[in-house]
Order: C-alpha cells, then structure tokens, then sequence
C-alpha cells in the first residue's frame, strides 16, 4: 500500500521538473543576437564568412602548389584550365544533408 506521501509527491516532483526542464528551454532563445564582438550576427552571415575564408585559402594553396611547381610559359594554360577545374561549383540547398 503507498502511502500519502509518496503518492502525492511524485506528481509534484514530475511537475517542478518539467517546469524547470521548460524555462531553461526559454532561455536558450534568449540568447543576445551579437556575438563577441557585439555585432549582429546571423547564421547566413557566418556561412559568407566561411565562404569566403575557404576561397582564400584555396587561392593561396594553388599559389603555392604553382610556385612549387615552377611552370615553364608552355603549361601556362594548363594550369589555368586545372585551377578553373578546382574550384567548387555552385551548391544545390540541402545538398550537404
């Protein structure tokens, strides 16, 4: 036989957990919109951002894989068309899922 005590304080135990479990969820959109920096940020900004990292780094790798390489004037368009070839084409959306 339960006694009163356990039967009236899981219900209350359940109660305060989800009311507990429901404001720290609240607060996660609570969040403050700048970074920290303190400027707005927004998640397709950071996606430009990491573009356009990526595309610096990617120039500088071929730069240094061509001055490696030491290409004489004939292979001058070879290597052109094998850089034109290295860079990312455009990305369908959901393409990455």
């Amino acid at each position: 036989m339960k006694t009163i005590k356990t039967s009236f304080s899981m219900p209350i135990l359940l109660a305060a957990l989800l009311a507990g479990g429901g404001i720290l969820a609240a607060t996660a959109y609570a969040t403050p919109a700048g970074g920290t920096d303190g400027k707005p940020r927004c998640e397709a900004r950071q996606g430009q951002d990491f573009q356009s990292l990526m595309q610096e780094r990617r120039a500088q790798h071929l730069a240094a894989l061509k001055e490696k390489l030491k290409l004489a004037p004939e292979q001058e368009a070879a290597w052109n068309a094998f850089a034109a070839a290295m860079q990312p084409g455009p990305r369908h959306a959901g393409a990455d899922r």
